[in-house]
């Protein structure tokens, strides 16, 4: 079972604050350690680019935003 984590909220690098799901400013809850992540980056774009319950992004560096914040929230959790 994965510990409890608090949401946090941290600025990007233009200094918006930017909610993210786990508290990356402790130590890691869980005892585990992961090397080498991977992710499907389908199951990332998608999403981004055609968004549930807002408007979709309309440029390029729009929906590659978009994906940087998501996997930086999937990186830090």
């Amino acid at each position: 079972p994965l510990a409890e984590e608090e949401e946090t909220e941290l600025p990007d690098s233009l200094g918006e604050p930017i909610k993210l799901p786990a508290d990356i400013t402790s130590p890691n809850l869980n005892g585990v350690k992961i090397d080498n992540p991977y992710l499907d980056m389908n199951g990332i774009v998608h999403p981004c680019t055609h968004p549930e319950g807002k408007v979709s992004p309309e440029t390029e560096e729009e929906t590659m935003l978009e994906a940087l914040k998501y996997m930086n929230c999937v990186v830090n959790m």
